[in-house]
This record gives C-alpha cells, structure tokens and sequence, in this order.
C-alpha cells in the first residue's frame, strides 16, 4: 500500500483478482473499523461512442459518486482492468477545499440541499456536510451538466448560483494525479474528495465497487 489512508483518506494498491466480496470486505473494516452494510458492484467498459458521459472518453469534471442512492456510499474502489492507451489518470479535488470555494461562490453558509431524480432513483443530500473522521466541513457534488437526458439534478439556489457553482467546481486543480496500471485499485473517501478523469484514447475498462 502506496498511501496511508487515515493521513490520506485514500489509498491505492495492488489486486491481482478480481474485487470480489470478502476483499472489499476487508477493505472497509480497515478503512471504517466495520463490515460494509451494502456494496455495488459494476464494471465499467468505458467507449467514446457510449450514450451516458461518464462511460465516454471525454474529460469527467469533478463530482462524487452515488448521490442518486438515498445513503451517498462511503467509499468508492476502482481497480484497472485495462488502462487507457494514452490518457485516463484520475483526479481527487480535496472536498474541504471545494467547501470554502463554493461558499464564497454562492456567498452562503446556509444547507443548500441537492434533488436528483433518474427513474426509480430520487434522493435529496445536503450540499455540505461534516465529515465525521475529519471533523471538518466538505462539499458533495454533482454537476447539473454532466447528467444525461431524462434525469434532473436541482439545487435550492438561483440559476445564476448554480451556474457560478458549476464553475467553481470544474475550476478546481486536483490535489492528486492517480494513474493505475492493470491490476491497480484505488480507494477513495467518498465525502473527503470529489474525483474526476481525463480524457483518454483507446479501450479503458474499470471495475467499480461503491461501499455504502
């Protein structure tokens, strides 16, 4: 292991199976001190000619993972099936950072609360939290942009705040660059950073646990 977690709250290393239940398992007692409640498993087979942006080769702007479940998950574990040709690092933006920036973009210190709805899926969170390990104010995110048709994301600001927010958030600079060879996996602290990805060329492929 590459990253101390507790300093980190991410970590990366080295899975030569696939993810399968008991690892994940151990993953999180060691991560959270306990067994996972729930996980979601996908893998993720991503294509420039996909019909959902996130399954696309174009750069992915900052956002958190599984803001549409009624419990955000925790943690998020990727691990490299086949890397990228050329392109695809992963990018963390540090959430406390987002916090301060998109308080002083909406001027707001008030709970600003997110509505997304997507078939089945309908889940309202709170734009910021308090992180309980850290004890310190963090951003959720999900860009309004990013969200494929059939699918709304609001947020109790005005157009203009929303708009500002977005911008905000996609002007971050990552605090880390993660590329993951084959076989590579990261765990990331779902409420301590958004993640984001560049833009990549040829066949990528992601396994994908989220860990509620």
């Amino acid at each position: 292991m590459s990253q101390s977690f507790d300093r980190k709250r991410f970590l990366i290393g080295e899975c030569r199976h696939d993810l399968d239940a008991s690892f994940v398992e151990r993953l999180c007692v060691e991560f959270v001190g306990r067994p996972p409640e729930s996980t979601l498993h996908t893998i993720v087979k991503q294509s420039p000619y996909a019909s959902y942006k996130s399954l696309t080769s174009d750069f992915l702007p900052p956002h958190n993972d599984g803001l549409y479940y009624k419990k955000i998950p925790e943690l998020l574990v990727i691990r490299c099936n086949q890397p990228a040709d050329f392109g695809g690092e992963l990018f963390l933006y540090d959430g406390r950072y987002a916090a301060d920036k998109l308080s002083e973009t909406i001027k707001s210190n008030r709970t600003v609360s997110m509505t997304y709805s997507a078939g089945p899926y309908v889940a309202s969170h709170p734009l910021f939290v308090r992180h309980q390990l850290l004890n310190q104010r963090v951003a959720l995110y999900m860009d309004a942009a990013d969200l494929t048709k059939g699918r709304t994301f609001s947020m109790d600001l005005t157009d203009h705040e929303i708009s500002m927010a977005a911008v905000s958030i996609q002007s971050l600079t990552p605090s880390e660059t993660i590329i993951l060879n084959r076989g590579e996996f990261v765990v990331i602290d779902n409420f301590a950073y958004l993640h984001g990805r560049s833009g990549y060329q040829g066949p990528r492929s992601m396994e994908r646990v989220l860990i509620f």
